[in-house]
């Protein structure tokens, strides 16, 4: 995978969503400013849910080849999602690796 993905499912009901969001690092500093719009597709209207309808799963890869500045900018990362989360939410953090 060499790009960020976005992929999400609905269940058979219609009142459930499952989404998942992968990002890509690239560790090199941009040179171009550019930006590339993903879609313009417009999303459906849903009901606003509350934080304690929600459940975030980060799954965090520790493997060897993330020692050094990876892992910490992996810390980094995971540390200012948690504080983004809705209040009354859950979460839970499942690694992987060495």
């Amino acid at each position: 995978m060499s790009a960020p993905s976005f992929r999400y499912e609905v269940s058979e009901d219609g009142e459930e969503i499952a989404c998942m969001a992968s990002f890509v690092p690239t560790f090199e500093e941009k040179i171009s400013e550019e930006s590339t719009e993903i879609s313009t597709e417009t999303p459906e209207s849903k009901k606003i849910l509350q934080g304690e309808d929600l459940h975030f799963i980060f799954v965090v890869d520790r493997s060897g080849s993330m020692d050094g500045i990876r892992m910490e900018l992996t810390r980094e990362a995971l540390n200012l999602f948690v504080q983004s989360l809705p209040i009354g939410c859950t979460f839970s953090i499942i690694s992987f690796g060495t």
